[in-house]
């Protein structure tokens, strides 16, 4: 926490924000103030609830720590930015932002507030880096609604590409080095934000919708009718990266397009079923085309992420209603994310890279980000002092668990890739 103190002008915020990152990394499974406070051994939930209310810190001043740390202990030359949005649902109309609105977390319109978040992922790690609230136009333009939930003046109403861009200036601003960012069709289909990350010099594959048009020797097309188009030999298998129960297969198909600087060109992914995704991609400097499905691989990443989060961490646990509450609250959360992530050591087992190691495991996986939370809850933020023989049961626990995940995933791995067992 070293890295956050000078973030906190005073002994107490500072006190109550270890205090309240070691609840949200705990083994409760509640994370609002009152469970937090218990798990601290305050008497009663004020402090805490002073934290996110009325202490005197900036909760984007931590978030620039954050960005720091992750640009110094992280950061890798081919690192991925992923952009996504995610959902909290609502059952009042007090809470800052919230309206009957899309999300896709829920799946339909519902009464809900939506925050767009960043990514970093790397070969090894991956992290929530930045946050942005979304603030409706109803909102934006109730100067009453925003008085009563503490809403800043210089917050007006931006769309999601938009707050999605500003984050990734930001990362690119504290030092982030990445090289190539991915995102769905609701930002890949705004041009404003593809033409963004051309001016950083940020290679992207983003998703974008079926009637989308590129131009091709200077005449426009639909993107799904150039799909339709296609010989079948212009149909290759790759995966896209390795899920649950194996390798992701598609067939895919590249197609170079019309662009004035660097390398532009369309993906179209087709699943099993015969359901068809489409891709715009950019990078400076010509690419593999598996090094762009790997890319387009990473955008689920994000949603991990979210899951974490909101299952470990208790993002979506937070019962504050204000502005500075939530990015308070939300920032934390990050933090406690982040220093999990971070305790995990480097030598951990590499991904596997050929059949043989995907279905003939030899050790266990790597240590999870869930794994590793565990641990520390049980072992560091123990209530009680923990000896060497109760931490080697634990460790012991620990690595039958993941001996039996590797077992589990291989298993899976040889039914996908019809291996039969030696």
């Amino acid at each position: 926490m070293v890295w956050f103190a000078g973030c906190f002008g005073r002994v107490e915020p500072r006190r109550a924000a270890w205090s309240y990152v070691q609840g949200l990394m705990s083994l409760i499974g509640r994370k609002n103030c009152w469970w937090l406070a218990q798990q601290a051994g305050d008497g009663s939930p004020r402090p805490l609830q002073r934290l996110l209310d009325t202490a005197r810190w900036d909760a984007d001043g931590l978030r620039d720590a954050l960005l720091r740390l992750v640009a110094t202990l992280v950061a890798v030359p081919d690192g991925v930015l992923v952009v996504d949005e995610t959902g909290f649902p609502k059952k009042g109309t007090a809470s800052v932002a919230v309206a009957r609105q899309y999300s896709g977390t829920l799946g339909r319109v519902d009464n809900c507030q939506v925050a767009v978040f960043l990514a970093y992922a790397t070969s090894r790690l991956r992290l929530l880096v930045d946050r942005a609230l979304y603030l409706p136009r109803t909102w934006a333009g109730d100067p009453q609604r925003r008085a009563r939930a503490g809403v800043p003046d210089e917050v007006t109403f931006a769309t999601k590409p938009r707050l999605a861009l500003t984050m990734i200036r930001r990362a690119v601003a504290a030092g982030l080095t990445a090289a190539w960012v991915t995102a769905d069709e609701a930002y890949g289909r705004a041009g404003f934000f593809r033409a963004g990350l051309r001016a950083l010099h940020l290679g992207y594959v983003v998703a974008v919708a079926r009637d989308q048009q590129v131009a091709i020797i200077g005449h426009p097309h639909r993107v799904d009718v150039l799909a339709a188009r296609l010989p079948a030999a212009a149909w290759q298998t790759y995966s896209c990266g390795l899920g649950s129960k194996g390798p992701r297969l598609y067939r895919w198909a590249w197609i170079t397009v019309d662009g004035h600087d660097g390398c532009h060109s369309l993906l179209v992914r087709r699943a099993a079923d015969g359901t068809l995704a489409y891709y715009l991609a950019w990078h400076p400097t010509p690419v593999a085309f598996a090094d762009l499905v790997a890319v387009a691989g990473r955008r689920w990443i994000i949603e991990e992420c979210f899951q974490i989060a909101k299952d470990q961490f208790g993002l979506d646990h937070t019962q504050v209603r204000s502005w500075h509450g939530w990015h308070r609250h939300t920032t934390l959360v990050m933090v406690a994310f982040a220093l999990t992530a971070l305790a995990i050591r480097d030598d951990q087992p590499g991904p596997a890279t050929t059949p043989h190691d995907l279905t003939h495991p030899t050790g266990p996986i790597a240590v999870t980000i869930n794994e590793a939370r565990h641990l520390i809850a049980a072992i560091i933020i123990a209530a009680q002092p923990v000896g060497r023989a109760l931490i080697d049961h634990l460790l012991h626990w620990s690595n039958w668990r993941r001996h039996h995940q590797a077992h589990a995933r291989a298993a899976h791995y040889r039914r996908r890739l019809g291996i039969a067992i030696c």
